[in-house]
């Protein structure tokens, strides 16, 4: 689901309409059409395993309900327990409906874990005539949205819900406010150079091939700021300006990525670096800058056994090549790139790297998975919880059909004339059956990997024949996956862990959802829901055998019965002492210390974490079961929305929590924290702890509270013991 943040366009549908005093409030689905059809065909697959119904629901229970005018089952909430039977909330439309209790069913954790895909939006064009609507009224706009697909523009964000003006479907996402990106083509490679990192995980690239338009483009926007540039005005989210880079006092095209009253980041986004701007400092940016496409490329790096810090420390040093470096784009997602580079690929130790990570590439179309959907799945081969493939059940026809295909061609193929690395072949394997597959290495002897199975075998040449054109051309049919991307090398793993899961090996079939991607290896959550007794959650399990002492037969008894909490953490906030950074207060407790949070975390991406968490957290989670501390958890504010938080203390039934991303601390019930779900713990802690090097003197608490909270300045890191000592820049 994208990002719902203030300028952005996304196509939708009305689902149910509501009105409020003068309000016109629309639950519109915000996402592609298929999504919704695969949540109702897992619903339908589901449902018969789910607990029969039983009569003690309680309110905010999340069910399945039987919805009685179409005799449909959907994913709901209870409201309240009435004479006539249960109030429900189908949080996938937004419509509310009296169910009777022998229609209701346990919703399956597999299901729990997917955002409502009904989204709250105030539908600002639709306005009554007179102030207050009318029956009549009410009707002809129903008759006009429910179930019309339209364009819609995120307006802000309100306590009703998100304001949204409606366009037709036909309209496009973009406008002449709007910049396009630099576009590549798969599999292609360009010399680029690295314009900045931040990460493996995230840095940019330039085309070589478009450097003296872009130089041009600076030498233009260069004269027009020192003739004709005019003051930008009000600075709004994600538009456009021109901004001075303080480093070369150069002007650059530029996002606001954050606003407060005195500061803007922007992101100068010809190169992918950001910095803090004074709104004052910026420019409007005219029409004419904005048909030459955004030349910083983001990209991420692909799955890779190179130690991430070496890695990351490689890309930094090749930001100097003069030269450029070789790119290789290999798979997009929105407007990010995987990507693998010549030189990174030359360091020492990656050729150790494993089959399944090979930096061999075949040359069969790629198969994926979709994101944050369940999908049935077979788990086709295993080297461990860090590296398996799977394969969507819903393609076992075209398996076999090309199993079949592949034995008949291969009666009649020639020989390969030649070996080499990379080349595409047919192959019969061990178990006499033949396999489409690329020689995955030569020497002393052959090996070859399956594209649709994902083994590798020793193969005699004798046993290799050329693949035509046509079987060649049907994409592969399993995909790379792992429980974790941060430990895809086998070391990581028990061998209790890596037999829990070979023994769903070719034989149980597991629902599956991808909760993160890189390159084209899929993060996956398993679930285990083979009858209507069993709703095992495997990654608590692959991910908890070491760490919690246990065994594979004490999961085998404890299936059935809640399993033990994985211990998810949460990455340390991404500062490195020496550097300078922009916080914003948001907390001061002592006039020594307060609380910063980095706003060099992009606002889209802050606001899909809180979307992120208010829509699964309102779904219902697992309570924790236990109150040690150092857990992560999440919890409700005084505010009423939902936030990551850590255990600091706890006293009986009652436990301390510090909120992660604020700072503010507060007392709640043990029973009132919930377990972190993984989509959310990918992002680091935002909020760091500062302590003064000077304290600042002749000022109470009082004052630098009303001088500092909500205040955004710049701070330069001297040190770290347990909080970071620094001096305020200005």
């Amino acid at each position: 689901m994208s990002a719902l943040v203030p300028g952005s366009k996304i196509l939708g549908t009305v689902t149910h309409v509501e009105f409020d005093a003068g309000l016109c409030i629309g639950y519109c689905q915000l996402c592609e059409e298929n999504v919704v059809d695969e949540l109702a065909e897992a619903i339908e697959n589901n449902v018969q395993k789910s607990a029969s119904s039983y009569d003690n629901w309680s309110s905010d229970d999340i069910v399945l309900a039987l919805f009685p005018e179409d005799d449909n089952w959907y994913r709901g909430k209870i409201v309240e327990n009435g004479a006539n039977g249960l109030l429900v909330f189908f949080v996938d439309y937004g419509n509310t409906e009296t169910v009777n209790s022998g229609s209701i069913r346990k919703l399956p954790s597999l299901l729990k874990h997917i955002e409502p895909l009904a989204t709250k939006c105030v539908l600002v064009d639709e306005t009554p005539p007179n102030g207050q609507w009318t029956a009549e009224q009410e009707m002809a706009v129903k008759d006009k949205l429910l179930n019309q697909e339209f364009m819609f523009e995120i307006i802000k964000r309100s306590p009703q819900g998100f304001s949204v003006r409606m366009h037709s479907p036909s309209s496009s996402a973009t406008s002449l406010d709007t910049l396009t990106m630099q576009t590549v083509a798969l599999n292609s490679c360009h010399q680029c150079y690295i314009s900045y990192t931040e990460s493996a995980n995230k840095f940019w690239v330039q085309l070589q091939e478009t450097e003296n338009d872009l130089i041009e483009l600076m030498s233009q926007m260069t004269d027009h700021c020192l003739s004709s540039a005019e003051p930008l005005g009000s600075p709004r989210v994600g538009g456009y300006c021109i901004a001075y880079y303080s480093d070369d006092m150069a002007p650059y095209r530029s996002q606001i990525l954050t606003s407060t009253s005195d500061k803007c980041l922007v992101q100068f986004i010809d190169y992918g670096n950001s910095e803090s701007k004074s709104p004052g400092d910026l420019m409007k940016l005219p029409p004419k800058f904005m048909s030459f496409p955004v030349q910083g490329i983001r990209c991420c790096y692909k799955a890779t056994k190179i130690n991430p810090n070496k890695l990351e420390d490689k890309l930094q040093e090749l930001m100097a090549s003069e030269g450029g470096v070789k790119v290789k784009f290999l798979r997009r997602s929105n407007d990010e790139y995987t990507v693998e580079i010549n030189e990174v690929e030359q360091l020492e130790g990656n050729s150790s790297m494993s089959n399944s990570q090979s930096e061999v590439q075949h040359d069969y179309p790629v198969s994926s998975l979709p994101l944050n959907q369940t999908c049935d799945v077979c788990v086709c081969y295993v080297e461990h919880p860090g590296c398996f493939y799977v394969q969507l059940l819903s393609s076992s026809d075209t398996v076999n059909d090309l199993m079949d295909l592949a034995e008949e061609e291969f009666v009649t193929s020639r020989s390969l004339s030649r070996v080499s690395p990379g080349q595409s072949c047919l192959a019969k394997m061990s178990d006499a059956g033949i396999y489409r597959g690329f020689i995955e290495s030569t020497g002393s002897s052959i090996s070859v990997t399956s594209v649709d199975f994902g083994f590798t075998e020793t193969v005699d040449v004798q046993n290799l024949r050329e693949i035509s054109t046509k079987l060649q051309s049907i994409p592969s049919q399993c995909v790379q996956c792992t429980v974790d991307l941060t430990k895809m090398s086998f070391e990581h793993w028990s061998d209790e862990e890596i037999n829990i899961l070979k023994g769903f090996e070719n034989s149980v079939p597991l629902v599956s959802m991808v909760t993160s991607s890189r390159g084209n290896v899929y993060q996956l959550d398993l679930y285990d829901t083979r009858d209507k007794d069993i709703d095992r959650y495997l990654n608590e399990e692959l991910l908890g055998v070491k760490k919690q002492g246990k065994t594979a037969s004490s999961y085998k008894e404890s299936a059935r019965r809640p399993l033990i909490i994985r211990r998810i953490q949460i990455p340390k906030p991404d500062v490195v002492v020496g550097n300078t950074e922009i916080v914003c207060v948001t907390a001061v407790h002592s006039t020594k210390q307060f609380f910063g949070q980095l706003t060099k975390v992009p606002v889209d991406k802050f606001a899909s974490l809180q979307d992120t968490l208010t829509k699964v957290y309102e779904m219902g989670q697992d309570a924790i079961v236990d109150g040690e501390v150092g857990t992560f958890c999440c919890a409700k504010y005084t505010d009423g929305s939902w936030y990551r938080a850590l255990i600091t203390a706890v006293t009986g039934s009652s436990a301390e929590i510090m909120f992660i991303d604020f700072g503010d601390s507060c007392t709640v019930p043990l029973s009132s924290l919930y377990q972190i779900h993984p989509s959310i713990a990918d992002t680091p802690q935002l909020c760091i702890l500062c302590q003064f090097q000077k304290q600042p003197v002749n000022l109470s608490l009082g004052d630098l509270q009303s001088l500092m909270v909500d205040k955004v300045v710049e701070i330069r890191l001297l040190s770290k013991t347990g909080r970071f000592s620094l001096a305020l820049s200005h």
